[in-house]
């Protein structure tokens, strides 16, 4: 909506801005193509045209509760295991809990960095058991017409707590749409560390495609090598998100050489850190 002549105040809307962010709240007031006082929930805010890429009235609006970053407590950013192309604002971070055990923080150093740190405390269950711990360092690059982005990710993790094997996880991914509606593609390599490096190739397919106020379905797909086989997983789930946390219900397979596969059920959750605003 490029000339705002159709806006109609006390209607919701979602703003696009430049940053390739997103506001969705109800319009009080607006100066034509200068600017927009904007509620969302609990506060009012003032965003210029020259900061905003497109204006859209969301499909659900009939009996919309106004909740301005719903969307935004971290989920957008990752899919099942691997992360999309887009990433958190600067400053901003949150927890999330994975399968009950594994724990882990993100926060957004610059607009186009986040850092991720994850811990898996095993020595609650067992003494002799080693702890595991990961961390990402993730580049986010969003296309200039908003319309998708695109990522750069290496981790570390020592993974297989009953051995002294680490990893790093190198991997590049290019997400396509926008925050509540995208595939994201990625390949890369995972590195064994050890006396002799080894490098084995990994790539994965995600997608999330926004149903409703508060919902998604999401899914993710992953191949790679080992030394003597081969495997991977394929995840299915529904996300709700909400302003102060978001969880994802789900399933996943695991597929191993040989055809054999292995079916679990998945739970997460995720608390962002930041006022939405």
């Amino acid at each position: 909506m490029s000339a705002q002549e159709d806006l109609i105040q006390n209607e919701v809307y979602t703003f696009v801005l430049k940053d390739t962010s997103e506001v969705t709240g109800k319009l009080l007031f607006y100066l034509q193509n200068m600017y927009y006082t904007v509620e969302v929930e609990d506060d009012t805010l003032y965003l210029y045209q020259d900061d905003i890429f497109e204006i859209t009235q969301p499909k659900w609006n009939s009996g919309y509760k106004v909740n301005a970053e719903a969307y935004q407590n971290g989920y957008p950013f990752n899919h099942f295991l691997f992360a999309g192309g887009y990433g958190l604002k600067k400053n901003r971070f949150y927890y999330q809990n994975m399968g009950i055990v594994y724990n882990q923080l993100s926060y957004a150093v610059t607009d186009h960095v986040s850092v991720n740190a994850g811990f898996i405390p095993f020595f609650l269950l067992d003494r002799d058991i080693l702890n595991v711990y990961s961390l990402n360092v993730k580049i986010s690059l969003p296309y200039k017409n908003g319309k998708g982005a695109f990522g750069a990710v290496t981790t570390w993790s020592n993974f297989f707590p009953y051995s002294d094997e680490q990893f790093l996880i190198h991997y590049m991914v290019n997400t396509i749409g926008h925050l509540e509606k995208n595939v994201s593609i990625g390949v890369g390599l995972r590195q064994i560390l050890g006396s002799e490096n080894t490098y084995v190739p990994i790539g994965f397919v995600n997608t999330k495609y926004r149903i409703g106020k508060e919902w998604f379905i999401i899914m993710e797909g992953m191949v790679t090598t080992f030394p003597e086989t081969y495997g991977g997983y394929f995840f299915a789930g529904a996300r709700r998100t909400k302003k102060r946390f978001g969880f994802d219900l789900g399933l996943f397979v695991l597929m191993e050489e040989e055809s054999e596969f292995f079916l679990y059920p998945y739970f997460s959750f995720s608390i962002p850190f930041w006022r939405g605003k």
